[in-house]
């Protein structure tokens, strides 16, 4: 069907706009688009459901909240499906002093663990003494007893206590058994003090560690040490150091004020954060997460184009934490993305 006169005006006032965007001349534009794209952009009162398409974004039917894996964890995660915990052991060895990324890989075998922890008990028996292994046992235990919440909360807390003490006298360099403690520290309301004592331990292996710091948030959150301006300055002074500029945007997060996004601490976070993704932060094993944080804390800030740009390099990953916060991942990503779009120009 023919287009009528105002259509065909909309049609070229949309390739104009997007020529514009682009930068380029709508003769130029022609010869990028395919005509799939040229149709989507030109067809009347298709602009919403075609906003993908426009923004070179991958398609809502590709988004996904399931956990993400690099193929090596892949395999790994694989083979202890299959009871084979040498690949596991050979993982954490090569990852070294690498503490970002041990402390995930621990945290991803983990929450296997706590899933079927057949491969796990087969390396211990294997191997009694191994810390890699017992480190992963510790944390296992805190991830189930997290999940259930049941009468065996505090009981399976202390056993991961025990063992996160063990793996420290194993691997006396290593944070992430501190990361452990913090986060047992939590759940066994631990007093100031003795919080403090296990953060002294933490960040003098791991200063900038960024799951330690996360650990250390939700501790002094106010259900649990409080209070809320408490956790508001530990992320605030923990922000100083750009790998750590996200926390005010997980303060903002976990509150119940919208406003607190266009506060001009989480405005400055939120630069910084952008600042560190563009540099050494493209890198970090948190790249998701962090990217997500800004995507966000844009949509908030109507800094619209900017958080376009944020879920283009996101892609299809939906699988960050910060996304499960509002419920279905997948749709907060999507609702998020919609938004930014819908503003962008």
């Amino acid at each position: 069907m023919a287009l009528s006169l105002p259509s065909k005006f909309k049609a070229a006032r949309a390739l104009t706009r997007e020529a514009k965007r682009r930068g380029v001349s709508t003769d130029e534009l022609g010869v990028m688009l395919t005509p799939a794209e040229i149709a989507a952009l030109t067809t009347p009162d298709s602009e919403p459901t075609n906003d993908a398409l426009r923004w070179r974004l991958v398609h809502e039917d590709e988004v996904s909240a399931e956990p993400f894996a690099e193929p090596v964890l892949a395999s790994v995660l694989a083979g202890a499906a299959d009871l084979e915990w040498r690949p596991a052991a050979e993982l954490l060895r090569a990852a070294g002093t690498d503490w970002e990324r041990r402390g995930l890989l621990v945290s991803r075998l983990a929450e296997t663990a706590a899933e079927d922890d057949g491969w796990l008990k087969a390396w211990r028996r294997a191997r009694p003494d191994d810390p890699h292994a017992l480190i992963v046992h510790a944390e296992s235990l805190v991830t189930l007893a997290w999940r259930q919440r049941d009468g065996r909360f505090h009981s399976l807390l202390d056993q991961a206590e025990a063992s996160a003490e063990e793996a420290a006298k194993a691997l006396p360099h290593d944070p992430t058994p501190w990361v452990i403690a913090v986060t047992i520290a939590r759940g066994l309301e631990f007093d100031r003090d003795k919080f403090g004592t296990l953060w002294t331990e933490l960040v003098a292996r791991g200063p900038y560690h960024r799951r330690g710091h996360e650990e250390a948030l939700r501790y002094w959150q106010e259900k649990w040490a409080g209070p809320h301006k408490q956790m508001v300055a530990f992320a605030e002074a923990a922000a100083k150091a750009p790998s750590l500029s996200a926390l005010p945007l997980q303060v903002a997060l976990e509150g119940d004020d919208p406003g607190v996004w266009k506060s001009a601490p989480v405005r400055r976070a939120l630069d910084s954060l952008l600042g560190w993704l563009r540099g050494e932060g493209a890198h970090s094993p948190h790249l998701g997460v962090d990217r997500s944080f800004a995507a966000i804390a844009l949509v908030h800030n109507k800094r619209f184009n900017e958080a376009v740009e944020q879920f283009r390099r996101l892609e299809n990953r939906a699988d960050a934490w910060p996304w499960a916060s509002f419920g279905d991942p997948k749709e907060a990503f999507l609702d998020f993305r919609a938004k930014a779009t819908r503003g962008a120009r």
